[in-house]
């Protein structure tokens, strides 16, 4: 029935939308802990181990909420033009793209930023929705290096 379409399609955007905040907020945290450890520790949290691991601590969670929420309206925006355009291609991954540079415009306060990030978030989207979600290419092939033969592993 339509109702159970629309059910499920409700159900996929907000698992699409969780999966997206918890990865963003998992790879902000990460790259706020290196950004903590790579920035210049205040002489008062020198010797002191447990401020210094409360201001790490307080980077990730920055760094993880703004990638999160970025994940977050990239997924939504995403999964939201899908449901109501009805196709499934590439304009929807712009649109999230251009979602979540939007957002990182808001949060950093700069709109020059935001218009960046725009382009770049929906470009990135749209290159490899386009490539079959895949970035890799085919390699290099030279015809003059011969083929590494494999085995198979056959147990006795």
């Amino acid at each position: 029935s339509p109702q159970e379409s629309f059910d499920e399609d409700e159900q996929g955007c907000l698992l699409k939308a969780g999966k997206g905040l918890v990865t963003g907020f998992m790879t902000g945290s990460l790259l706020g802990a290196i950004f903590s450890n790579w920035s210049d520790v205040p002489v008062v949290l020198r010797d002191k181990p447990w401020p210094a691991l409360v201001r790490t601590g307080g980077v990730m969670v920055q760094h993880g909420s703004t990638l999160g929420a970025v994940g977050l309206a990239f997924a939504a925006v995403d999964c939201a033009s899908e449901s109501v355009r009805g196709e499934k291609d590439w304009v929807n991954g712009v649109l999230g793209g251009l979602a979540g540079g939007a957002l990182l415009g808001l949060r950093s306060g700069n709109p020059r930023l935001g218009v960046l990030s725009m382009g770049a978030l929906a470009a990135t989207s749209a290159v490899v929705d386009m490539s079959g979600h895949s970035l890799r290419g085919g390699g290099f092939r030279d015809e003059g290096t011969p083929v590494r033969r494999t085995f198979p592993y056959a147990p006795s």
